[in-house]
């Protein structure tokens, strides 16, 4: 599957695709208001949780990529977020994904 987000300071959506016969089909898609987190990677966490049963029955669980749009400057992997005070860690993201590093887009 791919994991995608878009990172902001009132909301954050997060939405996760599986690629078959080179088609993308939503599995879920979720809105959290960023907030109430203390962190990007909880946000992640609360997502992967609430994906359908069924999804992970298939296996398809595994992230194989992904990509995140976050306000601010990207600088060794990490973004410094604008509006909140998080930093999103690209090579700790890939660790919590199970995701090789190659493989992460920021």
């Amino acid at each position: 599957m791919i994991l995608a987000g878009d990172v902001g300071g009132t909301k954050c959506n997060l939405a996760a695709y599986r690629v078959s016969a080179g088609k993308y089909q939503q599995v879920a898609k979720c809105r959290y208001e960023s907030r109430q987190f203390s962190s990007f990677e909880s946000i992640v966490t609360q997502f992967l949780s609430e994906i359908p049963s069924g999804t992970k029955d298939t296996g398809a669980e595994t992230i194989e990529a992904a990509g995140f749009g976050v306000a601010g400057p990207v600088i060794d992997n990490r973004v410094k977020a604008t509006n909140l005070p998080w930093t999103v860690d690209g090579a700790a993201l890939a660790v919590q994904l199970a995701t090789p590093p190659h493989r992460f887009v920021e």
